[in-house]
């Protein structure tokens, strides 16, 4: 791959000599990464942008629910409610870090200020029965909204729908960078649209900073095995998402992610949504409370239990 921005990129390579399939100094063995679409990829971005080999990509949660279930890598980005149905299962996987905490709008072409701008519309949720439906429907049942609720199965789908209808009556549920891309092609058409932050309404609810959405799992054997490894893929993983962050970088980030090929989006999309991901580093640790917090509202979503303490990896 050319870096046509390497030059702009000098102190991240110099933290960041890295790679997703990293190569230990001490013997030949390599981490094996894979990542969804969407925030996750953004998060993981300037290790991947560094070295020749990025990481895997995997589209939707089948996917990426059975690549844990059939443990084909050592590190995998994935709903956070996803790695503990694993974990439950058969303990492979633990949790390393939290990633992303709440990237979900309810979006509209009708002025939505507040929460009870909610009542008596047409709700239009995706991915049913995931944590995305769970902290929606939190929200709407805690409020106690009047509406009608139905499902489309992605946030490309919601996006889609809400683009091309504008009907003023519905309030589509999007996730950044789904959300920036549908405001900035309404405004292109001159229509005004309004977004309203779920997770700052979680967290009017529960006092939680958002809800545990995306983690970093390690397969049990490999931290066992590789742990210098790992943890040097954290660190790394630490200063990409600083980067990412950093608002100084962005236009070097947005970038990058084309380079990667991660989102067929416009630059400008890109700019606008990476800020509303809410992109962070949290160690499993640390992460324990909100996590219990988040899923003891349906213990379906993890298995039917909470994990135990081996869960949290560090």
């Amino acid at each position: 791959m050319k870096k046509k921005i390497l030059s702009i990129l000098v102190m991240p390579l110099l933290l960041i000599s890295c790679n997703s399939n990293i190569t230990s100094t001490s013997n030949s063995y390599t981490l094996t990464v894979a990542v969804p679409k969407g925030a996750p990829a953004i998060a993981q971005s300037l290790i991947s942008y560094n070295i020749d080999n990025k990481a895997n990509i995997l589209d939707g949660a089948p996917n990426i629910k059975a690549a844990l279930t059939a443990g084909n890598y050592d590190l995998i980005y994935a709903p956070s409610n996803l790695g503990c149905q694993v974990y439950n299962a058969n303990q492979s996987y633990t949790m390393l870090a939290g990633i992303t905490f709440g990237n979900l709008y309810f979006a509209s072409t009708s002025s939505i200020n507040s929460v009870s701008d909610l009542n008596n519309k047409n709700i239009i949720l995706f991915g049913k029965g995931s944590i995305n439906d769970l902290v929606s429907k939190y929200i709407i049942e805690q409020n106690n909204i009047e509406a009608n609720i139905s499902y489309l199965d992605s946030a490309n789908d919601t996006k889609t729908m809400f683009v091309a209808n504008q009907d003023k009556d519905a309030i589509y549920l999007l996730a950044d960078p789904q959300a920036s891309a549908a405001k900035i092609a309404l405004n292109s058409k001159g229509i005004n649209s309004s977004l309203l932050s779920v997770e700052e309404l979680f967290k009017s609810k529960t006092g939680f900073d958002g809800f545990s959405q995306a983690s970093l799992f390690v397969k049990k054997s490999t931290y066992i095995e590789h742990k210098e490894l790992v943890e040097d893929y954290l660190n790394k993983l630490e200063n990409s998402i600083s980067y990412i962050n950093n608002l100084d970088n962005i236009s070097n980030t947005t970038k990058m992610l084309k380079e990667l090929e991660y989102f067929d989006l416009p630059e400008k999309v890109l700019q606008s949504a990476i800020p509303g991901c809410n992109i962070k580093y949290v160690k499993a640790s640390e992460l324990k409370e909100m996590f219990e917090a988040t899923y003891n509202l349906n213990l379906a979503l993890i298995g039917g239990k909470l994990p135990d303490e081996g869960f949290y990896q560090i």
